[in-house]
C-alpha cells in the first residue's frame, strides 16, 4: 500500500538518491507510488521472474492510463513460468523479452522524470526482506536503459514470436541466430516446441477452474508487433 511505503521511502523531489531495507513493502507498491509522483510514464523492467499478481497490479496501473508503454526482460532459465502468465504478460507489456538476466532493474521515464530503481526484489510476493536504491539522476537512467537496450537488441528473445504460429521452426532458428547468440536461439527453440505444451495444459487448467475462483481474468491478449528495438 502507497501508506505504507510513504513510511519508508522520501519524495522524489526530496530525495534525488534514496536506499531502502525492509520486508513491509512490495515491488509493485514501490512502483505505484513512483508513478503517483510522477504521472503516466514509460516503463521497462528486467527480472528474473514474475507472478500474476504482479502482473494485476500493473494491469490496473495501464488501465488507470499510468503507463503510456511497457517492456519486460525476463530470465530464460525461468522461462516455463513466464511462459505459463504470457496471455496475463500479453495485456500489460508491449513487449516481452527473454535472455540470460538475473537484474531487477526498474527504469520509468516520462517528459519530466528520470526515474531508476535498483532492487532485490523479483516480481513475486514475499515477506523476507529486501533491498533497494531509487535514483532520479538523468545520468543513471540513460546508462542502465542503454545497457537495457543492448540486452535486448544483440542478446534476447522476443516472446511474442515463439507464440507465432506462421513461424516455422526453420524460420525461428534463423530469425533467432541473426539477433540473438546461437545457444539463446536453440534455447528459443526448446521454449517453443516443450513449454509451450506445458503452458497450454496449465491455461487449460485455468479455464476449467476459472468459474471456482474471485479474480477476474484479464481480456483477450491483443496481438503484439514483432520488433527487434527496445
Amino acid at each position: 500500500m502507497i501508506k505504507q511505503v510513504r513510511k519508508i521511502l522520501k519524495p522524489l523531489s526530496d530525495a534525488p538518491l534514496q536506499a531502502y531495507l525492509d520486508n513491509r513493502v512490495q515491488l509493485f507498491d514501490i512502483i505505484e507510488y513512483i508513478l503517483s509522483q510522477t504521472g503516466p510514464a514509460s516503463i521497462y523492467i528486467s527480472t528474473f521472474s514474475t507472478s500474476e499478481e504482479f502482473l494485476r497490479r500493473i494491469f490496473r496501473l495501464k488501465q488507470k492510463g499510468m503507463l503510456t508503454s511497457a517492456v519486460m526482460l525476463a530470465d530464460l532459465k525461468a522461462s516455463r513460468k513466464t511462459v505459463n502468465l504470457y496471455h496475463f504478460i500479453s495485456n500489460v507489456f508491449d513487449y516481452v523479452y527473454l535472455a540470460e538476466n538475473h537484474s531487477k532493474v526498474i527504469l520509468i521515464r516520462n517528459d519530466k522524470w528520470c526515474v531508476s530503481i535498483c532492487t532485490s526484489q523479483n516480481q513475486t510476493r514475499g515477506n523476507r526482506t529486501e533491498s533497494g536504491m531509487i535514483s532520479t539522476s538523468p545520468e543513471i537512467y540513460f546508462n542502465l536503459q542503454r545497457q537495457f537496450a543492448d540486452i535486448v537488441n544483440n542478446h534476447a528473445v522476443l516472446l511474442d514470436g515463439l507464440f507465432n504460429s506462421t513461424t516455422s521452426t526453420s524460420e525461428l532458428a534463423v530469425s533467432s541466430a541473426i539477433f540473438v547468440p546461437f545457444s539463446i536461439a536453440l534455447i528459443a527453440l526448446s521454449i517453443r516446441t516443450v513449454v509451450l505444451f506445458a503452458a497450454s495444459a496449465d491455461f487449460a487448467a485455468r479455464l476449467r477452474t476459472s468459474s471456482a475462483t474471485t479474480a477476474k481474468p484479464l481480456p483477450a491478449a491483443p496481438a503484439l508487433a514483432a520488433s527487434t528495438a527496445a
